[in-house]
């Protein structure tokens, strides 16, 4: 587990235990402030405990929600606009090869699980604190995958989804057109991202 130093405190541990702990490697200090009982925990747990408000988002909710297999090169955050901000630090990062035939390349019937996961995620998450970001996410997501059918093999599956992306939006974020967040992205996208039979023909030609 992971523990901030004023919870090792309230559990009856003194600056001395504690310190005592670390050098006996039964307690492990990660950062200032930042303990754990595991030398190398998980750097989600980490940032779970640095920020309990932070919710996942874009490149890492796909990847934790199990939707690529390639691992983000930063930890996508996303925090109320008055939350304190949150600094970047240059290290190393690691990428997974995306072999041929990967989910990140191929197309099938498991795609419509997509559709799930965002039905989870606009549950969980507070819609009245976080709308805009949480529309946002739904249709950058849902249009990847759509625009993603290119590579389907099966065309009236393809389209099947889609249809379903569309009526999801549609009756999750009825104004989702006039998201402020996608607007910023360039006309053209925009235009055959959020039309329905644009999408289909694309995927068709491409």
């Amino acid at each position: 587990m992971v523990y901030y130093y004023k919870e090792l405190v309230e559990n009856g541990l003194s600056r001395y235990q504690i310190e005592r702990r670390v050098t006996d490697k039964k307690l492990y200090k990660i950062e200032t402030g930042i303990y754990s009982d595991e030398e190398f925990p998980s750097e989600l747990a980490v940032i779970a405990k640095k920020y309990p408000k932070a919710i996942l988002t874009l490149n890492s909710a796909f990847f934790y929600y199990g939707l690529t297999d390639k691992i983000p090169d930063y930890y996508y955050l996303a925090t109320d606009k008055k939350a304190r901000k949150i600094g970047m630090i240059t290290d190393t990062n690691y990428n997974y090869v995306i072999h041929e035939k990967s989910e990140t390349t191929t197309m099938n019937e498991r795609v419509f699980d997509i559709l799930n996961v965002m039905k989870k995620v606009n549950k969980d998450i507070d819609k009245k604190e976080f709308y805009k970001e949480l529309e946002f996410l739904n249709i950058r997501t849902l249009f990847r995958y759509t625009l993603q059918q290119k590579n389907q093999n099966d065309k009236k599956l393809a389209n099947k989804f889609i249809d379903e992306v569309f009526t999801f939006l549609n009756s999750e974020f009825p104004d989702w057109k006039h998201n402020e967040i996608w607007k910023k992205r360039s006309f053209l996208k925009r235009v055959i991202e959020g039309n329905k039979t644009l999408t289909k023909i694309y995927c068709k030609v491409f």
